[in-house]
């Protein structure tokens, strides 16, 4: 298994912890963690250098930017509605929302999905902000340090002499997925 494999199965096993501990009751995280996690799963087939893997694992990308990080910000942000709150309200969104975003993304808007994700994480951030939680805000920093670096940096460089921008993408988002689960959702806003 190499790094970026590694990166990927330590992301799959934080959704995959981060959906189960959640739960029924917290439908659009679960789903959110859900779509992340096969996607991640995927990856580490991808980075194993499974053949068939690059085209599902691209997909399920693409899929999960325009769903996840969606469900993340209404559950962090609306935690007691619908789509919050119900495994079927959750799921009719994971349909709708992923299918228009995958339809946008790969047909007539292919900034769709990095523009989906972005809006849905500095919503994340406004409302950990609102939310006056520091573990949130660390979480949401993160999720933002993890984009940023994925945009910005190169290929071939290191970051701190281990990490390529695959790898740190990963990492982020784990330690931001991690600190955001432990924000208490007394309220919507």
């Amino acid at each position: 298994m190499n790094a970026d494999a590694l990166s990927d199965l330590i992301l799959a096993l934080v959704c995959a912890y981060l959906g189960w501990s959640a739960g029924r009751q917290r439908a659009a995280w679960t789903g959110g963690m859900l779509i992340l996690g096969i996607a991640s799963t995927l990856g580490v087939l991808r980075f194993s250098e499974v053949p068939w893997a690059l085209g599902p694992h691209k997909f399920m990308s693409v899929f999960s930017a325009c769903v996840s990080f969606t469900l993340f910000a209404i559950a962090l942000r609306w935690p007691f509605s619908p789509t919050s709150t119900r495994m079927a309200a959750a799921g009719r969104f994971i349909v709708l929302v992923g299918g228009f975003g995958v339809s946008a993304a790969l047909t007539v808007a292919p900034w769709w999905g990095q523009a989906l994700p972005g809006l849905s994480i500095i919503l994340i951030v406004a409302t950990m902000l609102q939310r006056k939680s520091l573990v949130g805000i660390l979480g949401a920093l993160s999720l933002v340090g993890g984009f940023a670096v994925f945009a910005a940096v190169k290929p071939d460089v290191l970051l701190a002499g281990m990490f390529n921008k695959v790898q740190a993408l990963h990492y982020l988002l784990a330690i931001g997925l991690l600190l955001l689960s432990r924000v208490k959702l007394d309220k919507d806003l």
